[in-house]
């Protein structure tokens, strides 16, 4: 990489991490709203989350005019550059809609050759999870780095439901897991799910319903923290599954996903 291409990058994640600090601010300070339901009555959207996104957009807009966006919320629009930021201005809505701290917001930034720049922030707890590619993954400054376990016994195994739905094949995977003594927790936020494996807290995350708008920053947190990714049907890892967990666990884990 050239001194100009990573001066782009730092300032990048530095602009990325100020989006996230505001969206932040914007959601614990101005709270829900107005909330509606989008494709089912399980599908929720409130005004925070469309107010946050429209405010990450104007942001982008004016910092990187040729940027493209791709946002939960709102229609795509498209760019000369070649760099896309894929935003979530509230992963977890069901969460927050209900008054549940946990949910993040949740920025990327991708180039031709994928995820260059990823930022998940919790609200409510305070934290800054960050990471560009080939630089590791840190929160709130401090350096992360996966689990390194040759056993599940006893450790935290993510998962969430693909909407509202359980997704095909979880029922036999979270069998697999009570064999092997994990203990297995759907919080609600598949951005948080990812940080939390980058970070240590748990072993392995089970996604089975992928965006990049909702995981490409997680995704790149894990793999800068050490991770491995192994996606669920061939090498396609938007809109598909994901499956997140140390180096040592990902042959076993491999074959519960498949």
């Amino acid at each position: 990489m050239t001194v100009p291409e990573a001066q782009e990058k730092t300032r990048l994640l530095g602009f990325a991490r100020e989006l996230a600090l505001r969206a932040c601010h914007e959601i614990r300070a101005s709270g829900r709203g107005r909330v509606t339901a989008k494709e089912n009555p399980a599908d929720l959207v409130t005004e925070a989350d469309l107010r946050v996104e429209r405010m990450l957009r104007a942001s982008i807009g004016a910092a990187f005019p040729a940027h493209a966006v791709v946002g939960e919320e709102l229609p795509p629009t498209t760019g000369t550059a070649q760099l896309t930021w894929y935003l979530d201005p509230i992963d977890g809505t069901a969460n927050f809609a209900s008054g549940l701290p946990w949910s993040s917001v949740s920025i990327a930034v991708a180039d031709d050759s994928g995820p260059l720049v990823g930022v998940v922030a919790a609200p409510w707890q305070e934290e800054i999870f960050s990471a560009a590619r080939g630089g590791g993954a840190f929160v709130n400054g401090h350096a992360i780095q996966v689990q390194r376990t040759p056993s599940l016994a006893g450790r935290l195994v993510l998962t969430e439901w693909a909407g509202h739905r359980p997704w095909s094949g979880m029922a036999d995977v979270l069998l697999g897991l009570q064999d092997r003594y994990a203990t297995v927790r759907i919080m609600g936020s598949s951005a948080l799910a990812l940080a939390s494996v980058a970070a240590g807290r748990a072993a392995a995350a089970f996604i089975g319903a992928s965006h990049p708008v909702d995981d490409m920053a997680g995704l790149l947190l894990c793999t800068e923290a050490g991770a491995r990714a192994v996606p669920r049907d061939a090498s396609d890892l938007d809109e598909n599954g994901i499956l997140v967990c140390a180096p040592e666990q990902a042959e076993q884990l491999s074959r519960l996903w498949r």
